[in-house]
């Protein structure tokens, strides 16, 4: 595999690890508001945000690899 082609992996690989950490903090989050702790919450969806962002920009970086 050349150095693009195992980029283009690693990239993908990201960016599905990225939107599986988001989905289990938006559902700690959900707790985190049940307990009365919205700041906590808001945080959390926050920081889910940004890694949704960032396997956004991962799967873009993919498609400048083709």
């Amino acid at each position: 595999m050349d150095e693009k082609a195992k980029l283009k992996h690693l990239l993908g690989h990201w960016a599905e690890h990225n939107e599986d950490h988001a989905g289990n903090y938006l559902k700690w989050a959900d707790k985190a508001e049940a307990w009365g702790n919205a700041e906590l919450a808001r945080i959390l969806r926050d920081v889910a945000s940004i890694e949704k962002q960032t396997a956004e920009r991962f799967n873009k970086s993919m498609d400048l690899l083709d």
